[in-house]
């Protein structure tokens, strides 16, 4: 899977790594190393209905923030599952929060966002990057990646089981354990690597019905026999 950085722009904000003495007003607190291009990538300001043109791309982009006190909030809830940490949603105070209110709207981090990385330092295990995202102070850049959108169709046979446990997200699914038998490892068994579904796979609609988790959990939990049409959520980085 290759991974691309977003290309950079001009910009009223200082390049990561750029020193400087005297405050510059509100934007001085914020620096950023690689701007998103909305229009060269094809995305529009919702990343789940256009996609990158290229499915195994990972499309990824870093912001920074000087001078963080561990004390200062990121304002922004997360979800930690498999190996990805992602973006729940935007709080209205925070570092992230007052970065999208300075930023070019196609600059903005934002829901379903995956944090891959804090100051260069990546784990497959969200514990430890969420504990780095935690305790992160000073001249702090954290990389994110945009998600991708696929559907995976599974075939749900009589007295066959889905073959997967879930955790519940605020609008989503969370894959909690995949079994070695049923209709998600048949779907697994023909899949292209970023298509697999796995412990970080979010799924944010199940039948063409959308809801909290606790509402998508109902509809698994309803599923006949025949076709179960999944829309899925995922980052390849």
């Amino acid at each position: 899977v290759e991974t691309r950085q977003m290309e950079p722009q001009t910009s009223n904000l200082l390049n990561w790594g750029e020193g400087y003495s005297e405050p510059r007003g509100p934007t001085s607190r914020f620096t950023q190393a690689h701007v998103y291009n909305a229009e060269d990538e094809g995305f529009d300001h919702d990343p789940l209905h256009k996609q990158s043109g290229d499915p195994d791309i990972a499309v990824t982009f870093d912001v920074g923030f000087r001078g963080k006190s561990p004390d200062d909030s990121w304002g922004c809830g997360i979800s930690s599952a498999g190996e990805v940490l992602m973006i729940t949603d935007i709080l209205p105070q925070g570092c992230i929060p007052q970065w999208n209110s300075l930023c070019d709207p196609h600059e903005r981090v934002r829901c379903w966002d995956r944090i891959l990385a804090v100051s260069g330092k990546r784990s497959k295990d969200t514990k430890t990057l969420l504990s780095h995202l935690k305790n992160a102070k000073d001249d702090v850049h954290v990389t994110f990646e945009r998600p991708r959108l696929f559907e995976a169709i599974l075939t749900l046979k009589t007295d066959y089981k889905l073959g997967m446990e879930f955790n519940m997200g605020p609008e989503f699914l969370t894959i909690k354990n995949l079994e070695s038998e049923g209709a998600g490892f048949e779907w697994n068994k023909h899949a292209v690597a970023t298509k697999l579904l796995t412990t970080s796979t979010r799924i944010y609609s199940v039948n063409g019905q959308e809801g909290t988790g606790p509402e998508l959990l109902k509809v698994v939990q309803g599923l006949k026999p025949g076709l179960v049409h999944l829309q899925v959520v995922s980052w390849i980085a």
